[in-house]
């Protein structure tokens, strides 16, 4: 939750004009959470099912029983709860005996759910004192709170102008408000204008193919198959298999940020993937844990800021260096699938001790994940032909290391005519950052070099010190000096 005061820009492309109530309300961000009162009754019942779930849950699950709560002096010493009253010293140690069993295990109720969806089911000879205890504590706290809700609806964090202007920009339906894709403003445009965008973009039939139905059923069964064989391969353990088996998916919704820092209107968009609770998200986290390691061993990998400073420590600035910095364009999108599998198929070999099995396991994870890349937008089904989602977990790490491929190819290589002319390295996975110790002259001519090499994502290059552009196939020379 976040409430502190900050105060973003708002930045209005839509044909509605604003109140300033309605700005004010959208200054405080997309993050903000007002503050209101609850209804007793309904958290109070919330609590009593809580504790019949754990209760459910330790008469089934619990290899051992909850001990019971000891609130010797030892313990308290131990514990450093000397200055907590009783009802404290209980309550703390109750939850954390609760969080403890909550989390043990990582098993569900499996076969014994048809008992716990019979709502009249509550094994209360398996209640403990510590539950009594914590649902007695919690009780008391919400009622107290609640007796002094008149105080606590003066402490409000927005005035009664704001919560109504809450409500009225809930209710416009012709609007829509997102966060800057860089920057930190609170973006409102046409409703019309951002769906017509997206609907472009999805008529790329060179990235995107509008399904005529949900591909959730073909692609479950292929996903049951893949993660049973990582298991009989030794992968994961039986704790991680349940994990990986999602029984019921959420379909992946596709949504994007405007970049408003283009200064065009209407801003282009960036595509997100939101893929929380679909079928894929955790083998993709999966992926990524065998990937990472793989990512900061290549040439140039750049961690953060912290990493650049590190490498320039102890470096004497020479007359004659300048920097160079290069982005890639739209790298996500413009991956081809085969480009990505024949990195992933080159790191390993070089940067890891995974068997040949293992390394082929992870390729049919990457290739399944990259092919399975469906997402639900305005009512339709879409599947995502080339390049990787962006907001899959594993996403960075497999961009990072195709252009990490490129790099040792083209960058590294002694076949790069200009290899000598760079005397620094470093790229955080699409930016590129570069001591250029060449002729000035020449860096159009390695800019055209490192396009040719990747066809399919033109690279668009900033020269600091004095400053030109580079853009695409042609050199656009403008003479700004920074300062």
């Amino acid at each position: 939750m976040n409430n502190k005061a900050c105060v973003y820009d708002v930045i209005n492309l839509s044909a509605i004009e604003l109140t300033e109530n309605e700005l004010d309300v959208l200054k405080l961000g997309l993050n903000f959470s007002p503050s209101c009162g609850f209804d007793i009754f309904s958290t109070i019942l919330d609590i009593n099912k809580f504790v019949r779930d754990l209760t459910i849950k330790k008469h089934f699950i619990m290899e051992e029983k909850i001990s019971q709560i000891q609130t010797t002096d030892e313990n308290v010493k131990g514990n450093n709860y000397e200055n907590l009253s009783l009802n404290e010293q209980v309550s703390i140690i109750v939850l954390e005996n609760l969080s403890s069993e909550s989390t043990h295990s990582g098993r569900d109720l499996g076969s014994h759910q048809f008992v716990t969806q019979n709502p009249l089911y509550y094994p209360t000879q398996s209640r403990t004192p510590g539950m009594d205890t914590f649902q007695a504590v919690v009780e008391k706290q919400l009622l107290e709170l609640y007796e002094c809700k008149n105080d606590f609806a003066k402490s409000s964090n927005l005035s009664k102008n704001q919560s109504e202007a809450i409500t009225k920009l809930s209710q416009r339906d012709n609007i829509i408000i997102k966060m800057a894709d860089k920057g930190g403003a609170v973006v409102v445009m046409d409703s019309e204008v951002y769906r017509q965008q997206m609907l472009v973009m999805l008529g790329d039939n060179s990235t995107y193919t509008q399904l005529s139905s949900n591909p959730l059923k073909n692609y479950q069964e292929v996903y049951t198959s893949i993660i049973k064989k990582g298991a009989d391969m030794g992968l994961y353990n039986q704790q991680q298999f349940n994990y990986l088996n999602v029984e019921f998916p959420v379909t992946p919704i596709l949504h994007a940020l405007p970049k408003v820092h283009k200064g065009v209107n209407p801003p282009p968009l960036r595509p997100i993937v939101s893929g929380i609770g679909s079928l894929t998200e955790r083998l993709g986290q999966w992926l990524d844990s065998m990937l990472q390691p793989l990512v900061v061993r290549v040439p140039g990998y750049l961690k953060d800021t912290g990493d650049v400073l590190r490498s320039m420590h102890n470096r004497l600035w020479q007359p004659g260096y300048v920097w160079l910095s290069t982005d890639v364009i739209s790298l996500y999108p413009s991956i081809p699938h085969i480009a990505a599998l024949t990195a992933l198929e080159f790191h390993p070999h070089k940067y890891s001790r995974h068997s040949e099995s293992n390394i082929e396991f992870i390729l049919e994870v990457t290739e399944f994940l990259l092919t399975d890349n469906y997402f639900l937008f305005d009512g339709n089904y879409f599947l995502q032909t080339q390049g990787v989602s962006m907001g899959a977990k594993f996403s960075p790490s497999l961009a990072n290391l195709t252009v990490s491929y490129w790099e040792e190819h083209y960058i590294f290589s002694t076949d790069n005519p200009f290899v000598s002319s760079i005397e620094w390295y470093g790229r955080y996975i699409d930016d590129f950052l570069l001591i250029w110790s060449g002729d000035v002259p020449a860096i159009p001519s390695f800019i055209q070099y490192c396009n040719s090499a990747i066809p399919t994502t033109p690279i668009v290059a900033y020269l600091r010190h004095p400053y030109y552009q580079f853009s695409g196939s042609h050199t656009n020379w403008n003479s700004k000096y920074a300062h």
